[in-house]
This record gives C-alpha cells, structure tokens and sequence, in this order.
C-alpha cells in the first residue's frame, strides 16, 4: 500500500468520524427543527384555509341579510346583521354595522345611524375607505337637521383634495350651509364645485342648480334694478320702447311685446321666469300679456 493510498484512507476514517460525531450530538436537534418546520407550515395553511370558509360563510350571511332587506323583511335583516356585526370574519362584522347604519337611516331612525356611522369612522380597526363613507352618509344625514357644525365635523377633512371622496363632502358642506342660511358660503362650495372639470357630471348639475337658485334669490332680495338710482330708474320707465318689440303700460312699465308669429325673445325679459317663481324677482307673471290701454 502506497503512501497517498494510506492517507486517503486515515483522511476518510476522520471524516465519518466526525459525521458520526455530529450526528450523534445535533441529530435531534435537526430532526426536532424539520418536524417544527413542518408543523407550522402545516398549521399556517391550515388556518387560511379555516378563515377563508369562514370568512365565505360571513359573506353568505351578509348577502342573504340584504335580500331580506330588499325583500322588505327589514327587521330580520337587521337582526341578523346586528349578529353578523358581533361575530362575523373579516371586514363583515364592519360592513355588517355599516349596511345597519343604512337601513336604519332609510327607515327615517336618524340618530342611531348617524351614532353607527361614527361608531365606524373612530373605529382606528376599520378599513379608512369604510371609515371616510360613514363619515360622509353621517355629515349628509346631518344636513337635514340644519346644524353646520356638526356636518363640518364630520365631512370637512374629507373635502381636502388629496381625498378621493372630496366632491361628495363639499357638496354636503354647500348644502348644510344654505340649509342654515349662509348663503355666501354655499355659493362658494357650489361654484368651486362647478368649475372643477374633475367632479361627477351629476355633481356638477346639481350644484350648478344651486350656484343659479343662490343667485336668483340674491337677485329678488336687492338686485341691479332694485339698487339702481332714482334718476335711473326715471330714465328707464319713460324710455320709448322700440318698435315691434315692447310696449308701455299703464303704470309706465315696460312689457315684453310678442313678434308676428307670437313668441317673445329671452332678450326682452330681465329676468327669467321658472315654474316656481323664484327666480322671477319682480317681473310681471304674464309677460306675454298685451298692454294695457285702459280700456278694462
């Protein structure tokens, strides 16, 4: 036997000794370490698995409380979302408190939705998106009650342009304002609104209705022809009308006149005349009506 042959052989015989040794000393302790490793993995899996039936079942109960809900069976939804609220998996219980909070303000019981909508939105657990809706249905509920402050409470950090629910809570702001008579300070969210190119078209209609009925009741209280001077207004009720279009009455008031083929022009009236009246001022109600030439 060679030399190099010998020391192979001595050099083998140490490290199967050394294994052995190894072996022999964390052998269990490596087994232990797989066997945990596997049983949590184990364990891990096993637990989705539960939360997900769990959390499907949640969601079955939730579906079938709305279908009673719009089915008219409302106190049984309610029961069994207040139950759902206490033991549901997942975001149910919260979305649970949230559809009661609704069906309760549709049943007209208006202090104990708005008191589960801020229940919702100081609960830190709860997803923010559902925190920022029940703050907004909350501040829209309020509008009705005619307190500005409390809308403001509830809707004005939600009007920052950062947040995606910015639109919905000025106008709520705008609302609550004219509501209790700041006029000024509605017209002001309603106008912001209707120059913004970004909110909703509907939005954008409905607070473009308010922006013209704050204006026209601004102009029946002291608008330009009511403000005027005294020598203006001389000027104007002795002025001759034109040919073909407007005619003085009686009382030296100029009256639209109609054309040939009986329309009259928008231009001939200084204010324009809606189904309510509202935003007529103090314009003559029939302004197609002939002049009156004393005869009765």
């Amino acid at each position: 036997m060679s030399d190099d042959s010998f020391i192979r052989e001595v050099n083998e015989e140490l490290r199967q000794d050394k294994a052995r040794a190894f072996w022999d000393r964390y052998g269990k302790i490596l087994i232990g370490v797989v066997v945990l490793a596997v049983s949590v993995t184990a364990a891990i899996v096993f637990w989705r698995d539960y939360q997900e039936k769990q959390a499907a079942a949640s969601g079955d109960r939730f579906l079938a409380a709305i279908e009673k809900a719009d089915e008219g069976d409302r106190d049984a939804a309610l029961v069994e979302l207040e139950t759902l609220q206490a033991d549901g998996t997942g975001d149910y219980g919260e979305l649970a408190r949230f559809k009661r909070a609704a069906l309760l303000a549709d049943e007209g019981s208006t202090s104990e939705a708005v008191e589960l909508f801020d229940q919702i939105a100081a609960d830190g657990e709860a997803p923010q998106t559902l925190r920022d809706f029940a703050s907004l249905r909350a501040g829209y509920l309020l509008v009705d009650q005619n307190d500005y402050e409390a809308v403001a409470q509830r809707v004005q950090p939600l009007a920052s342009e950062t947040n995606a629910l910015r639109f919905s809570a000025r106008e709520a702001l705008g609302l609550a304002a004219w509501k209790t008579g700041r006029n000024d300070e509605a017209k002001e969210h309603f106008e912001a609104l209707v120059s913004d190119i970004g909110a909703p078209a509907n939005l954008r209609r409905r607070a473009t209705l308010m922006s013209d009925l704050l204006a026209a009741g601004a102009s029946a209280e002291g608008g330009p022809a009511e403000t005027g001077s005294s020598e203006q207004k001389a000027e104007e009720e002795t002025a001759p009308a034109p040919s073909g279009r407007e005619e003085v009455g009686s009382d030296g008031a100029n009256l639209p006149r109609a054309d040939e083929d009986g329309a009259v022009s928008p231009a001939d009236l200084s204010q324009p005349d809606t189904a309510t009246g509202e935003e007529a001022g103090e314009q003559p109600t029939e302004t197609n009506a002939p002049a009156n030439d004393g005869a009765g």
